[in-house]
């Protein structure tokens, strides 16, 4: 099978990409690269150097002779001028790892005889800049929301910033409540959990799906989660990004189910993000201090697979797949239709 190639999409561009391949170099995790770390990271990801040359490169790198390269002597070896190709490669590969088990590729990077054009057209789909800039502000709006209240004592919600931001059902017609509720959370495991999934797989799927898709998927299952926990639940509080990371899931799920043929582990996938979602709900169910809107995770899921098997990307397209675009419209529709009305007269 052939491989398709971002290296011209995807550079070596700052010090935090360069600390995160040190990390994975560093097998021992004592803060130090040895000659033979290096050495074994470059036959595991197929770039083999003879050994003189591997011995030249690392001798050049250790500035104080110590027999050991730290972070500082790391990034200098890459960036110096005759190493600098090699190591873009090589991060790139390791970029095209995580990108090619997550997303799916298009059918003709199977076939033998593509030619490069082609698949360079493809490469340029998927790119870095520019960069995933709305998963990244809202998780950092998130962070420094949660911080505020916190630097003032309080991770339980009950903060004024929180109070502010808060989904109250007694105050519906402040209705920035049904969207602002995400930036709010509650202690920082329910902070963290999120975050995960948001830098995880939210940012891999806006490179991939362009920031104004992953942008409606998430803000549908936000919007989701407010209204449909109203609609069983028009007591307790909400609080959390739940919802939009539910739908960033199942919008995601939605993907691998439309691209099964295509895609390279989808079995794994599914695995991966269904161990995420009994983690999140075995840690929400022993949240015994809270009242946890389980409800709102079930509409953000529900929205994200309505919504995104409507506008993700699909690899390739197929009558029956078009009939389920049209259902999922259709049943959206309905349920938010429903929802919005409930709201609005109770």
């Amino acid at each position: 099978m052939d491989r398709l190639n971002y290296s011209e999409s995807v550079e070596l561009r700052t010090k935090h990409e360069l600390k995160s391949l040190f990390d994975e170099v560093d097998t021992d995790e004592n803060g130090y690269i040895s000659h033979r770390e290096l050495r074994d990271f470059l036959s595991t990801n197929n770039h083999k150097l003879p050994q003189h040359v591997l011995d030249k490169v690392y001798k050049r790198a250790d500035r104080n002779g110590d027999g050991r390269l730290d972070l500082r002597e790391f990034i200098g070896m890459v960036y110096d001028p005759k190493n600098r190709d090699f190591f873009s490669n090589l991060f790139n590969t390791c970029l095209n790892k995580y990108i090619y088990f997550v997303l799916p590729p298009p059918p003709a990077i199977y076939r033998r005889s593509i030619s490069e054009d082609r698949r360079d057209k493809y490469g340029k789909l998927i790119k870095c800049y520019p960069p995933p800039l709305f998963m990244i502000a809202i998780s950092l709006m998130e962070i420094m929301l949660f911080a505020v209240d916190a630097f003032n004592g309080d991770t339980t919600a009950t903060g004024d910033v929180a109070q502010m931001l808060i989904f109250d059902p007694k105050k519906r017609p402040q209705a920035w409540r049904y969207i602002t509720y995400m930036l709010v959370h509650v202690r920082y495991a329910h902070l963290i959990m999120n975050l995960l999934i948001q830098i995880l797989l939210g940012i891999i799927l806006e490179v991939y799906h362009r920031w104004w898709r992953v942008m409606l998927v998430y803000s549908a299952g936000v919007l989701a989660g407010s209204l449909g926990t109203f609609v069983s639940d028009s007591v307790h509080q909400l609080a959390g990004a739940s919802g939009g990371v539910y739908s960033l899931i199942t919008a995601h799920v939605a993907t691998i189910i439309l691209n099964w043929s295509e895609m390279r582990f989808p079995l794994s996938n599914l695995t991966v993000f269904f161990a995420f979602v009994v983690g999140d709900l075995v840690l929400a169910f022993q949240s015994n201090d809270y009242h946890i809107s389980h409800t709102a995770h079930f509409c953000g899921a529900l929205a994200g697979l309505l919504v995104g098997v409507l506008i993700l990307r699909n690899v390739s397209s197929n009558r029956t797949e078009r009939i389920m675009q049209l259902i999922a419209l259709i049943v959206y529709i309905g349920l938010m239709g429903f929802a919005i009305i409930w709201n609005a007269v109770r």
